[in-house]
């Protein structure tokens, strides 16, 4: 299933523009934020830990107020700042790879932030997508 949601931000001026001048530390936290915002919002679910390596995800989200992990999703994040929508789906196959390779008995979502498309996809590994 595909959703379809509007978001607006406005253009980085020239200090925050400086301030991360460093494209991918500013894709991928980008990446993490948005993610995140469309994760609270369309599945009620909030960041909860990070996640540790090897664990196949950036992050454990649950309910609001939870702080058992072993409930929790785990989440793998990723942001694609060129290319088309066929490079953000190409990027969230792979992060679901990712996220099922993980070593994790935790079931997890993979979420990819396309910032020129202004996109956003996730999925449940092994499961539908959607976002």
């Amino acid at each position: 299933m595909e959703l379809v949601r509007s978001l607006k931000w406005s253009a980085p001026d020239e200090t925050a523009k400086r301030s991360w001048r460093n494209r991918d530390d500013a894709t991928r936290d980008g990446a993490y934020v948005v993610s995140l915002a469309v994760v609270e919002h369309e599945l009620g679910m909030v960041a909860l830990s990070r996640a540790d390596i090897r664990t196949g995800a950036d992050y454990y989200v649950g309910k609001p107020g939870s702080h058992d992990l072993e409930e929790a999703f785990r989440l793998e994040v990723s942001g694609v700042d060129e290319g088309g929508l066929s490079d953000v789906r190409r990027r969230l196959r792979s992060k679901e790879d990712q996220a099922a390779r993980g070593d994790s008995f935790l079931p997890a979502y993979a979420s990819v932030v396309g910032f020129r498309q202004a996109a956003v996809l996730v999925s449940l590994v092994g499961g539908s997508k959607s976002g």
